[in-house]
């Protein structure tokens, strides 16, 4: 074998242009390999550790194995220098093998090692061997400054993502469709395992989840993975409560870390807080299937990106908040017009319950009026699934149980988030029972409470203090709806009643037939007043019997008369009275209520 030339270390200038000049770890084997045959006429064998090389976004597949299979490359990684066999080995047919073998180094990291077989021979001389050390130190640097490129042009992509996020998420108002957005674009972009976001209400226990995306697995559709979340409850619960990242080389280590069934790679985690000017609005939650994944330059990124989802989180909260204040000034706006427009109360209470249910999604609304004199709570109008099977239904004003009842005799708002913490509560006898949050309001005329406003949602912490405040003041149009509409049935009633009097006082003047004037005087109570029953006691020889009546058989009547002396005395007494009497609770119960 000859010495090693000129155009030998030309070879090598030549190999170490294309190393730099490509990224792709199988095209620099093929590169090493074909230079190496060249070089030294003999059969090239090649190991590289690709975790020194691959980058968090890499789509190729492994082009090495995890351990090398050669023994010679083996025990090369271990040296620190040339190895070849000493011994001369022979083959079949009597051919004699020689090889020679060094690792792969920068500086003191050992990035693989190469081997050169020469199956027939001949001996490696001393100028060929010093070539293969200058190619092994030529190699070794090559790769690590086509590395560093590659890793320069994955931080610019990094770089490139903060500032994609930002633009697309610039003029992003729905929070649902931004962070879906964010989390997609993250984990196709860097391909980690799991990222997913979350935001935090004010006064909640719980983080609630916004979205996620994941590595897609073979044979599997990418899945979304949703998580249930408390304050302090694992690593993202703990970084939403203290407001600082979390950063886990290896979750296996870490008592925080919480295994869930649809993750079962995750081997680190980086959990960062979304915040403004001190308060955590939520997490960015990123997960990866290998350990330690997470260099310094990604936690950079990640900040940059978290800070920017935050201020996209706030300006979503903000618009969201105006766009809520302006449906409150619209619906007040709404309902003082609707109220104004009919006198008939059904029809106004029905048109102001469609407009909340329209305007605000809630499952569930509902408007009562409050009876103080019955003590009776009374369905009106509703929208929703139950309404419907709603038409007459009371409450009791005195029952101890249900928010309802209890708002109507204290006379306050009852704001509750979730009503399977709230003794108070009742469910609704009709389903479906999806109730989790409810607000009740009083509608309060003149510091009396004329009727309730109750809306319910499926969810908890569906309301805030903002909208108590707005229905509070719906509250109040309506309470004035119903006293207008009640003085309006009042005045109705009124006049009817003055049109019965002048009925029963023609009669009378036209010497009718008393039978024909205690008929018509029955048949006009009938008309104006809630009766049940109706009937005309006459003396006759200080002896009272039933005249007429109404709605009861008679004969029931005049058994209840004379089998109960006290109800005799009672009319009697009624009788001899100076105006009209109404039996009291605790009374003795008279003829009608007898029979």
């Amino acid at each position: 074998m000859k010495a090693a030339s000129s155009s030998d270390w030309r070879e090598l200038a030549r190999l170490g242009e294309q190393l730099i000049g490509t990224t792709s770890l199988s095209a620099q084997r093929d590169h090493i390999i074909a230079s190496a045959a060249r070089l030294f006429k003999g059969d090239v064998d090649l190991w590289l550790d690709e975790n020194l090389f691959r980058l968090p976004d890499a789509r190729e597949e492994s082009v090495f194995p995890s351990f090398p299979e050669s023994q010679a490359i083996t025990r090369a990684l271990k040296s620190r220098g040339l190895l070849t066999n000493l011994q001369k080995g022979r083959r079949k047919g009597g051919s004699r093998e020689r090889w020679v073998a060094i690792p792969l180094k920068n500086r003191d990291t050992t990035l693989g090692a190469i081997q050169v077989i020469r199956p027939h021979g001949p001996d490696f001389i001393k100028e060929e061997l010093d070539l293969l050390v200058g190619l092994a130190s030529m190699i070794g640097l090559s790769l690590v400054a086509s590395h560093r490129v590659a890793v320069e042009g994955f931080r610019l992509n990094q770089l490139n993502l903060v500032s994609e996020v930002s633009a697309q998420i610039a003029n992003v108002l729905d929070l649902n469709e931004l962070t879906e957005r964010v989390t997609q674009l993250i984990q196709q972009t860097f391909h980690y395992y799991y990222v997913a976001i979350f935001t935090l209400r004010e006064r909640s226990t719980a983080l609630r989840f916004r979205a996620s995306a994941m590595a897609p697995r073979e044979g599997k559709r990418r899945a979304k993975v949703a998580l249930e979340v408390k304050i302090g409850q694992g690593l993202i619960g703990e970084a939403a409560a203290s407001g600082e990242r979390i950063v886990v080389p290896d979750v296996r280590k870490d008592k925080r870390y919480r295994f869930i069934d649809a993750l079962p790679e995750t081997r680190s985690e980086v959990v960062i807080p979304l915040k403004i000017e001190g308060r955590v609005l939520g997490v960015l939650d990123v997960q990866s299937n290998q350990p330690d994944a997470f260099h310094p330059n990604d936690l950079l990124v990640l900040n940059a990106l978290a800070d920017s989802i935050a201020r996209a989180v706030e300006g979503t909260r903000l618009y969201y908040d105006l766009r809520r204040h302006s449906d409150h000034l619209a619906l007040i706006a709404d309902v003082s017009k609707s109220v104004s427009t009919s006198l008939e109360l059904n029809t106004l209470m029905q048109n102001v319950s469609d407009l909340i249910h329209h305007r605000f999604k809630h499952p569930h609304v509902y408007l009562f009026t409050v009876h103080r004199n019955r003590r009776m709570i009374e369905y009106q109008a509703g929208s929703g699934e139950r309404s419907a099977g709603l038409e007459g239904y009371t409450l009791s004003l005195d029952d101890p149980r249900g928010i309802i009842p209890w708002v109507a005799r204290e006379g306050r708002t009852a704001l509750v988030n979730d009503v399977r913490k709230d003794k108070r509560y009742r469910p609704s006898p009709l389903p479906p029972v999806n109730t989790r949050s409810e607000l009740c309001v009083p509608l309060l005329y003149d510091g009396a409470v004329v009727g309730l406003l109750d809306i319910q949602a499926d969810r908890t912490n569906a309301f805030t203090s903002d909208d108590r405040l707005m229905f509070e003041a719906v509250a109040d149009n309506i309470a004035i709806a119903i006293h207008n509409a009640a003085l309006y049935r009042s005045e109705q009633w009124r006049r009817q009643v003055v049109d019965s009097l002048g009925e029963v006082a023609g009669l009378s003047s036209a010497d009718a037939d008393v039978n024909d004037v205690l008929e018509v005087i029955l048949s006009e109570l009938d008309r104006n007043l809630p009766v049940d029953i109706s009937a005309i006691w006459l003396l006759d020889d200080e002896e009272l019997y039933l005249a007429a009546s109404h709605n009861c058989d008679e004969d029931v009547l005049e058994q209840a008369l004379y089998g109960s002396p006290e109800s005799y005395d009672a009319l009697m007494q009624i009788i001899h009275s100076e105006g009209a009497q109404v039996r009291k609770a605790g009374s003795p119960i008279w003829v009608s209520g007898i029979a």
